[in-house]
């Protein structure tokens, strides 16, 4: 006779180990953490940061898929967040081209577009 919902913890968790306390503090059946996983999409493999690996997997799915500049860049910020030092963010930020972002990508990490998807 009443409703029966569910309740969620959002946001504010970065990492695997603020899973467990996020959920035991609120008692939520779920924990949203889409900032986590912006910063770093394989948060939930370990990863204190993006690995590069994760870097180049979405230049090739990006790319492949024509993803606009502002969305290719925008998620590419975020995912090297923890990556970049402060003057290299300065950098990247003021890139405007995809050409010119990969160019970057390559010249600092060795990421170029392999026009394949991973697998």
């Amino acid at each position: 006779s009443g409703i029966n919902a569910e309740y969620g913890h959002n946001g504010g968790v970065y990492s695997p180990a603020e899973l467990g306390p996020a959920v035991e503090s609120t008692g939520a059946d779920g924990v949203m953490c889409a900032q986590g996983l912006l910063n770093n999409p394989a948060l939930f493999a370990g990863h204190k940061e993006t690995p590069l690996q994760c870097v180049q997997d979405w230049v090739n799915i990006a790319i492949s898929y024509g993803t606009t500049f502002v969305t290719f860049k925008h998620h590419l910020v975020f995912m090297l967040e923890n990556v970049l030092p402060k003057h290299e963010k300065k950098i990247f930020n003021n890139l405007s081209t995809i050409p010119a972002v990969l160019e970057y990508l390559d010249n600092n990490f060795g990421i170029k577009y392999q026009n394949s998807l991973p697998t």
